[in-house]
């Protein structure tokens, strides 16, 4: 294999690596939840009554049963909804998720708390309202 060749196959390889940890393409952008269930570990990412759970231990030969009923539980862990039907495999199960009315409630992102101060200053005659803030 010449020099070329051997780049190529690096570069595919090391590709392929890095997309495992993405989950699918209609969860990407999504942060995922880790998540423990049944002595498995999953990233979990909820769009609205769907949600995947992308497996992340290593496993020689994992039973897909196995895997979807721990994948079940982290889903419902994360979203606070009820499994409607699951599809996958031993590596990523998607769940159709049963939210009631409520929809999936999410985990609060954590945010930096800001404290702010200022002015409003009012022109009625040329119906302009400005507000300046200094937050910090």
């Amino acid at each position: 294999m010449d020099m070329m060749s051997r780049v190529f196959v690096a570069f595919v390889g090391l590709t392929c690596l890095a997309a495992c940890d993405t989950g699918t393409p209609q969860y990407w952008g999504i942060d995922p939840v880790r998540v423990e269930a049944r002595g498995m570990v999953f990233d979990v990412r909820v769009k609205g009554d769907r949600a995947e759970a992308l497996r992340k231990n290593v496993m020689a030969l994992p039973r897909a049963g196995d895997v979807s009923s721990a994948a079940a539980v982290a889903i419902a862990q994360v979203s606070g909804c009820k499994i409607a039907g699951l599809t996958g495999d031993p590596s990523i199960v998607e769940a159709k998720l049963d939210c009631g009315s409520g929809g999936p409630r999410l985990p609060e992102p954590e945010r930096e708390r800001l404290r702010c101060e200022g002015e409003i200053l009012s022109r009625p005659a040329i119906e302009l309202e400005e507000i300046t803030l200094d937050c910090h």
